[in-house]
């Protein structure tokens, strides 16, 4: 088998519970969503890419079941925020990014186990410099979550300063190219 094993999520959940809004998914035969990909009826899109991932906290909930409340109860950016880093038991890190249709925002909540990031184009937060465009790679963006990694936290062995990998320049390159030759350089 080669190639990306996304082609392997080939089944659209659509979920009509009881209580909350309804919600789609996209997955593989599996209960879990591979994928992570979310749609609900109160008109709220989200969909994640991993980061490194930062200690766990044993009492904590795990993302799936955070993920799948925020999907099946939320109706806003922020409450998909204080669903998603209340009690987070930090296993599977995620850069989560979100839209509401009901209020045209997007927004993306780099989600640690102990501390978060939401940059809102409501409050025309774009990291980098990207008016307009947001971004979900493998890379924390945010000093603060990138602390996490570290066991001792006056920087060593692990160096937080954020440094641009080949997808976020793919996607720089993406934005100057599409903005025009006045936007910020990731090199």
């Amino acid at each position: 088998m080669g190639g990306y094993t996304g082609v392997h999520w080939d089944v659209i959940c659509d979920v009509v519970p009881s209580k909350g809004t309804g919600w789609c998914t996209r997955r593989s035969r599996r209960i879990h969503s591979g994928a992570d990909f979310y749609i609900n009826s109160a008109g709220i899109m989200l969909g994640e890419t991993t980061v490194m991932q930062t200690p766990f906290n044993m009492d904590g909930t795990p993302q799936s079941m955070r993920i799948r409340k925020a999907a099946q109860y939320a109706s806003s950016i922020d409450q998909v925020t204080e669903i998603l880093t209340t009690k987070n038991n930090g296993l599977y890190t995620n850069d989560w990014l979100i839209g509401d249709t009901k209020t045209s925002e997007i927004a993306i909540l780099l989600l640690g186990t102990n501390s978060h990031k939401l940059w809102r184009s409501s409050k025309k937060e774009f990291p980098g410099g990207t008016e307009g465009f947001y971004w979900s790679v493998n890379n924390a963006k945010d000093p603060g979550v990138r602390k996490e990694y570290v066991a001792d936290h006056s920087n060593a062995p692990f160096d937080v300063v954020f440094s641009a990998v080949n997808r976020d320049i793919a996607f720089m390159d993406y934005y100057r190219r599409e903005k025009g030759p006045s936007t910020p350089s990731a090199r």
